[in-house]
């Protein structure tokens, strides 16, 4: 509908000087920045050097993490081993209880077998 009201040359103008006017401003952004371009470059330099001062230490400090890591490991493993050697006394010790009541039923059965067949001997 615009084309109705706008030749399309007219347009087609405008299109053109707004792109050498963008075009333009690109290359002013740059000019303007190229400084600031160029210094970052160098800047980069500068934090490998930085990059390499503490890679060393940061190096160290890994080596020390990972044996500090496998002793706690270690530690935790033997702490399982506690604990599952724990529960299998706590399971031992409730069994022997419960042979110890076993026994203790077992012996009070004889003996009142043992004194009723004294009685009925003693009845006979």
């Amino acid at each position: 509908e615009l084309r109705l009201y706008v030749p399309t040359e007219k347009i087609q103008a405008e299109l053109k000087q707004l792109l050498a006017n963008l075009k333009q401003e690109l290359v002013d952004l740059i000019n303007r920045d190229y400084d600031d371009f160029v210094n970052l470059s160098t800047n980069l330099v500068d934090v490998n050097s930085s990059v390499d001062r503490i890679r060393r230490p940061l190096e160290e400090l890994r080596s020390t993490l990972v044996q500090k890591k496998g002793a706690v490991e270690g530690e935790l493993a033997s702490l399982n081993e506690g604990l599952r050697q724990r529960a299998e006394v706590g399971r031992a010790k409730a069994t022997l209880i419960l042979v110890q009541d076993t026994t203790n039923v077992v012996s009070k059965v004889e003996k009142l077998l043992s004194e009723m067949a004294t009685a009925t001997q003693g009845a006979t």
